[in-house]
């Protein structure tokens, strides 16, 4: 006990000399999800027209770049110019559409576009359907949805945590292991990872398996904000030590 209370106090003494909180808002959009599709997949049951496909491209990229410039309004008037000239169905057409949506806040209608779609095997289409639940409030939907991309991506460590988390939520324990573990092998480099097995630990009262993964999220590297967070669930392990 006195070896395991001093290896708390070494981990916090480490984690106050460094600690300087910032506050940061957590934004589920992620930097990928306006990235185009692949070309051979977004490209199917296009119409050919006189045109050819390099028009077709140039007006998504039209699309994309009014959408980033906060201009919904001519962006939505491309989608139409698409339609009438390639027809409209088409799945990167479906993306934009499901895009556009959200950035009107158009929540449902979003998630209208992508039902009846089989996408299972594009990253995208989990990245949208991520902020079309979160904004819903649909929770249930969101962690089955990690589940399943888990699933279809095996090689995503994102998704492996966010299932992870979601179990956890649900105190299903064994099932949140088996998620955060293969999320940690996937992702040795990651502090986060680490940090999140801690806290799994920590929950199920495996305090010394707990000490032993937040040490090494700090070697790894974590933000200023998980160190204060690790700050509290040690003095929390230490205080439980003392009244033993």
């Amino acid at each position: 006990v006195i070896v395991f209370l001093s290896s708390i106090w070494l981990v916090l003494r480490i984690l106050v000399s460094h600690q300087k909180i910032v506050l940061k808002k957590n934004r589920m959009i992620q930097g990928g999800l306006f990235l185009l599709l692949v070309l051979s997949f977004g490209f199917q049951h296009i119409e050919y027209v006189e045109n050819g496909f390099l028009h077709y491209q140039q007006l998504l990229q039209n699309f994309d770049e009014l959408l980033e410039r906060e201009r919904p309004e001519e962006a939505q008037a491309v989608l139409e110019k698409i339609g009438e000239l390639y027809g409209t169905n088409s799945n990167l057409q479906t993306f934009r559409r499901a895009q556009l949506a959200i950035y009107l806040d158009q929540y449902e209608e979003a998630e209208k576009y992508l039902k009846g779609y089989d996408h299972h095997s594009l990253k995208e289409y989990y990245q949208l359907l991520e902020v079309i639940y979160d904004k819903l409030g649909k929770t249930a939907e969101l962690n089955s949805m990690y589940i399943e991309a888990v699933e279809h991506h095996p090689e995503w460590e994102y998704v492996w945590s966010r299932a992870g988390i979601a179990c956890m939520e649900q105190k299903n324990y064994q099932a949140a292991h088996y998620y955060l573990k293969h999320a940690y092998e996937l992702a040795e480099e990651d502090g986060m990872a680490a940090y999140r097995l801690a806290i799994l630990y920590y929950t199920v009262g495996e305090d010394y398996q707990s000490v032993q993964y937040f040490v090494e999220a700090l070697e790894k590297g974590v933000s200023e904000e998980t160190k204060a967070s690790m700050i509290y669930y040690l003095r929390e392990m230490e205080g439980s030590q003392d009244e033993s």
